[in-house]
């Protein structure tokens, strides 16, 4: 139940993840697509800061509350439709993206190559108290970075974790089911935590 926007600073949206998840029609109808420099431009210009120039690599997608995407004004159209492996999808413009972020979400998840814990901070401004939030990195050293810096009494996020995640094969035949012994993949790391209340942060 909810929405679920996905951040992109590809010209096109990267859904080789989300088509592996073989959702139905029906599932795909809550998901919108929006340009990741609209995302950080209304989340800088909350906090009165300088839009960014320069142009990240990450993908976000933040899970939103309860229905469907904010609706448009009357005479704008509700979105533009792209389609991607046979599946139309929405894509926000930069007006329905702040109208959407505006409402606040109860999930951010972030995937990428690299990152700085200046965009993690500046993404997080879109959770709701208590909202999570998660980053992947196949490296741990950008985490780190990440985490110490989310670790401080002023910082927005509280319960801070990072941990390993890693995938075994598994041989399955009758009788002789095991993992594989000798072939560990690791999958990556994974930093998350929960968004602090305002009242609570250090200034």
């Amino acid at each position: 139940h909810g929405s679920l926007l996905m951040a992109h600073a590809r010209p096109h949206v990267p859904l080789d993840g989300v088509h592996q998840l073989n959702l139905r029609d029906d599932e795909w109808a809550p998901i919108a697509s929006a340009p990741l420099d609209d995302v950080r431009n209304f989340l800088e210009g909350l906090a009165g800061a300088e839009p960014a120039a320069e142009a990240a690599t990450p993908v976000a997608a933040a899970g939103g509350g309860e229905g469907a995407p904010a609706a448009a004004p009357p005479g704008e159209p509700e979105f533009r439709s792209e389609r991607s492996g046979g599946r139309s999808f929405r894509r926000f413009s930069p007006e329905q993206t702040a109208r959407w972020l505006a409402e606040g979400c109860d999930t951010l998840v972030i995937a990428m190559h690299a990152t700085t814990p200046e965009l993690v901070q500046t993404l997080i401004r879109a959770l709701r108290p208590s909202g999570s939030v998660v980053v992947y990195n196949a490296c741990m050293s950008p985490l780190v970075r990440i985490a110490e810096q989310l670790a401080s009494p002023s910082s927005a996020v509280m319960n801070v974790q990072l941990c390993e995640s890693w995938a075994r094969e598994y041989q399955v035949l009758p009788n002789r089911t095991h993992p594989v012994m000798t072939n560990v993949i690791p999958s990556g790391f994974v930093l998350s935590g929960f968004a602090r209340p305002a009242s609570d942060v250090k200034r």
